[in-house]
């Protein structure tokens, strides 16, 4: 499942509506109630966020920061925290950057 969303993300979010998106990602929370392993499911979504970030490949930051909000809800923050801390990471990432290049 980690996988199809990692795909998801990549090729049909950028041709969907703000709307289509969040009801595929409904459907996503729904499929995701109902797994038993939700713990192997995060390892494998943490594992592909953070390729993600890292590689500068995410096109829709925001929709995916609503996925992990919607996982959230479903198993608690502890469990989406890292995830969470990588969007937190990047952003303050970005932000010292910025302010390097604008010092020089």
């Amino acid at each position: 499942m980690a996988n199809f969303i990692d795909q998801f993300f990549q090729k049909h979010c950028k041709s969907m509506t703000d709307q289509d998106i969040g009801t595929k990602l409904d459907t996503i929370k729904f499929i995701f109630s109902h797994i038993k392993n939700k713990d192997v499911f995060l390892n494998q979504a943490r594992n592909l966020l953070a390729e993600w970030l890292l590689k500068k490949n995410s096109l829709n930051t925001e929709m995916e920061k609503v996925l992990i909000s919607k996982l959230k809800i479903e198993v608690g923050y502890n469990s989406v925290r890292k995830m969470e801390n990588m969007f937190k990471d990047m952003e303050n990432s970005r932000a010292v950057m910025q302010s390097y290049k604008d010092a020089k």
